[in-house]
């Protein structure tokens, strides 16, 4: 009987080889709720699913890392890299006989070995190496005859998914959760202008579309189909959705038929990496410590865009750059503007000394209006702070300068987000026509 669900393991042993464990639902699944107790670091999906192994024989198994999902010719495929004990069959079929949500369905356990060559990428993660998981299910002579092979062209013929309880919708709303985002590696954009700056960037190389939900009912115009032709050809997955199950991934009023998700580290920059982008003076960098507001960071990120900054530094714990309120402030700025998240300071300090970079800090209390000295001539890392706290005084012992707003009325203070887009421009300003 053909699968109606297929999960695929990644199987890390002590030992040089590697292991698929293909578990196949052989009927409709159903084990999102689990009968017993959730154990620590464990999902609702990941608990019923050890019970369902447990109760099978298979014990010990503990989820380390989800690996993803990936639509392959109408079966879902969903992988995830487990530990596993020793001594286990290669292949059997279980029927569940509890009385929780799974009793009477079967399911067929499978065995598969892997070159073992392939053992360092595979347990990097997501991302190219699904390909390759799939493709050694597909290879091997013992496994049941599959259609794993990937369209690479969209079927307008493929029927919606109508359910909002379907396996893969179910993820993408979690997507919300930040533990699920760096769980499962990437987070959910909508909106026909950010992901309009996401094709614009893909060939850059640190835009990777993954999935693209889409629902041509919901088009209006032409932009929605031609950012579904160009992210497909990107090598995004086109998952046709109804427009009510569309709707659950949104958060938009009216939906544009249109939500992808992207792989969320590669967008992730490295010191040495935007130190290639900086390498003409004077260069503005934006240092943002210890912010906390998602709507304060995404409108930052669109301003330092604008105002033309070379990057943007956080400085943990700092609000999640992936938030969905973050991504929508950012209007695209999170695929254009360089950034990258820092712990220690010093880090920083040693880096900006290395660039030529001075850091001048925003505090209305320690600073001068900004328009009445030269704080901000050349090369400069505008580091703003906490919109509680402020600096910090591990930051303020690298400041070379203060700089600050009036404030000539009742209010106590500006948004961070305020005062930091009014000195980027000032910034802007005083450096234009300086540019070597």
């Amino acid at each position: 009987m053909t699968p109606k669900k297929s999960f695929v393991y990644l199987i890390r042993t002590d030992r040089p080889e590697v292991r698929l464990l293909v578990f196949d639902s052989l009927d409709e699944p159903g084990f999102e709720v689990p009968k017993g107790t959730i154990e620590e670091g464990e999902t609702f999906e990941d608990a019923a699913i050890r019970e369902v192994c447990e109760e099978a024989g298979i014990t010990g198994i503990r989820f380390a890392q989800e690996l993803g999902g990936t639509w392959y010719g109408g079966e879902e495929q969903c992988f995830f890299l487990v530990e596993a004990p020793e001594g286990l069959p290669n292949a059997f079929e279980h029927t569940v006989t509890g009385d929780g949500v799974d009793r009477g369905s079967r399911y067929a356990f499978r065995w598969l070995p892997v070159d073992p060559a392939l053992r360092g990428k595979l347990v990097q993660g997501c991302g190219a190496f699904v390909e390759v998981l799939v493709d050694a299910v597909s290879r091997h002579e013992s496994a049941p005859v599959h259609s794993f092979g990937r369209a690479k062209e969209m079927e307008r013929s493929t029927p919606p998914i109508t359910s909002v309880r379907n396996a893969r919708i179910v993820e993408a709303r979690k997507l919300t959760q930040r533990k699920h985002r760096y769980r499962q590696n990437r987070f959910l954009v909508e909106g026909l202008q950010l992901l309009a700056m996401a094709v614009e960037r893909v060939p850059v190389g640190k835009v990777r579309p993954l999935e693209l939900f889409y629902c041509e009912e919901l088009f209006a115009g032409e932009t929605a189909p031609r950012l579904l032709e160009a992210l497909t050809k990107a090598g995004a997955d086109p998952i046709h959705v109804a427009a009510h199950v569309l709707d659950t991934l949104s958060e938009r009023e009216v939906s544009q038929g249109l939500a992808g998700t992207f792989a969320l580290r590669d967008l992730e920059w490295s010191l040495d990496e935007i130190e290639v982008e900086v390498a003409a003076p004077p260069a503005l960098i934006l240092v943002l410590d210890r912010l906390q507001d998602p709507g304060n960071l995404g409108t930052l990120v669109r301003t330092a865009d604008a105002a033309g900054a070379k990057a943007v530094i956080l400085l943990e714990p700092c609000v999640d750059p992936f938030d969905p309120k973050t991504v929508r402030g950012t209007m695209g700025s999170l695929f254009t503007v360089p950034f990258a998240r820092l712990e220690n300071p010093d880090v920083l300090r040693k880096w900006l000394s290395r660039l030529g970079c001075r850091a001048v800090g925003a505090d209305a209390r320690e600073g001068e209006a900004v328009w009445e000295r030269s704080a901000l001539v050349g090369s400069v890392a505008l580091v703003l702070g906490n919109e509680a706290r402020g600096l910090g005084p591990e930051l303020r012992t690298m400041l070379t300068d203060y700089v600050g707003l009036p404030l000539l009325g009742s209010a106590e203070s500006l948004n961070v987000a305020v005062a930091g887009g009014v000195l980027m421009y000032e910034w802007l300003r005083v450096n234009r026509g300086r540019e070597s």
